[in-house]
């Protein structure tokens, strides 16, 4: 059974599911993508609890607006560590996490930033510790070509369940 609960971040509301029982595993989705690419992961697991949670800019979490303060603060790994720690904190206790992608260098942020007391076990997927001049995963230079190339990425590539493509650019510039 999959529940679901938002979590009250300085950055908004941030949707989240929660399955199983036992020690949990919080799971961190890529740049381009939704908490959905964990669900073929979780369905597999059993005696733990399995919890997901979608960056701003992802399906019913928060989206940036003038209020929010500045966009390129907004939509960065520095931000996404920040809400990764009002998650764990939401959970309470000690977890582990895992992170794909992008969300692999929000693990990694928030273990520079938070320290890893509240964490038992990482699990670092098809993640780079260091982007800039390494990995092109876009080519574009400005927000709005980005936001493009985003576009037309997840149009070619069948993505159904994707993050806003201003919040993927960002982002990404966040990482050069």
């Amino acid at each position: 059974v999959v529940n679901n609960f938002v979590v009250l971040t300085r950055f908004g509301e941030i949707e989240a599911t929660v399955s199983g029982e036992g020690p949990a595993l919080v799971l961190l989705h890529g740049i381009q993508s939704t908490m959905k690419v964990w669900e073929p992961v979780a369905e597999k697991l059993s005696g733990i609890k399995v919890v997901s949670f979608n960056m701003p800019g992802r399906a019913g979490s928060a989206r940036w607006t003038e209020a929010s303060g500045a966009i390129e603060h907004y939509y960065s790994i520095e931000s996404f560590a920040e809400i990764l720690d009002s998650v764990i904190r939401h959970i309470g206790g000690v977890v582990s996490v895992a992170g794909w992608s992008a969300g692999s260098l929000t693990v990694l942020r928030y273990l520079k930033a938070f320290g890893g007391s509240r964490i038992n076990r990482v699990y670092l997927c098809s993640g780079m510790v260091h982007v800039r001049n390494v990995g092109k995963t876009f080519k574009s230079e400005t927000i709005e070509e980005l936001e493009i190339e985003i576009s037309r990425r997840a149009q070619v590539s069948g993505l159904t369940a994707t993050a806003d493509p201003l919040a993927i650019a960002h982002v990404w510039k966040s990482l050069q």
